[in-house]
C-alpha cells in the first residue's frame, strides 16, 4: 500500500511518468482495483502515452460498470482523444443512474461546447445553477471563447450568435 501513496504523492506532484511506474506495479499486484486502475490510466495519458492511458482507463471502466460517476474521468478522456460520442454515452449511463449527478450535468455541458452545441451548453448550466461555482465559470468561459475563436474562422455558427450576444 505504499507504493500506492507514493503513487499518488507523484499524481499530486504531477509526475506522471513516476506515478505510472509506480501505479503500473500495484495494478499488477492488484489487478481488481478499478480506482488504482483509472489513475493509472490518467497518469499515463497525461504523460503522453495516451493509447495505454485509454487502454487502462476502458478496464477500469468496465470494472466499474457504466453508471458509476467514476467513470466520469473516461468520458473526459474520450472527449480529450476526439471521441465525443462514446463520451456522451457514458455520461448519458451515469445521469440515468443518477440524475442529479452535478459532474455528469458539467461533462455533459463541456461536451456540448466541444461539439459547439453552445446554447444547449449554456441550457444545461443554467438549470442547474453551475455558474455559480468561480472555477467552472471560468473553464466555461475559456470554452466559450475558444467557440467565438472557431467561429471567427468560419467554423461555428452558433458562437458568432453567441460573440454577438455578449
Amino acid at each position: 500500500m505504499a507504493g500506492f501513496r507514493r503513487a499518488e504523492a507523484a499524481f499530486a506532484a504531477g509526475d506522471f511518468s513516476r506515478a505510472a511506474d509506480l501505479l503500473g506495479k500495484h495494478v499488477e499486484s492488484r489487478p481488481s482495483d478499478s480506482k488504482a486502475r483509472m489513475k493509472l490510466g490518467l497518469a499515463l495519458f497525461e504523460a503522453g502515452r495516451v493509447k495505454d492511458g485509454m487502454k487502462e482507463s476502458e478496464q477500469a471502466f468496465s470494472m466499474l460498470g457504466g453508471g458509476n460517476p467514476a467513470s466520469l474521468l473516461f468520458a473526459l478522456m474520450l472527449a480529450e482523444s476526439g471521441d465525443l460520442k462514446r463520451a456522451r454515452g457514458i455520461v448519458a449511463k451515469v445521469k440515468e443512474a443518477d440524475p442529479e449527478n452535478p459532474f455528469a450535468a458539467g461533462i455533459e455541458s463541456l461536451l456540448l461546447l466541444k461539439s459547439g452545441e453552445v446554447m444547449e451548453a449554456m441550457g444545461i448550466l443554467e438549470s442547474r445553477g453551475v455558474f455559480e461555482s468561480p472555477l467552472f465559470r471560468a473553464h466555461l468561459l475559456a470554452q466559450i471563447e475558444d467557440c467565438i475563436s472557431k467561429a471567427e474562422k468560419g467554423k461555428d455558427w452558433e458562437s458568432g450568435y453567441l460573440k454577438t450576444v455578449l
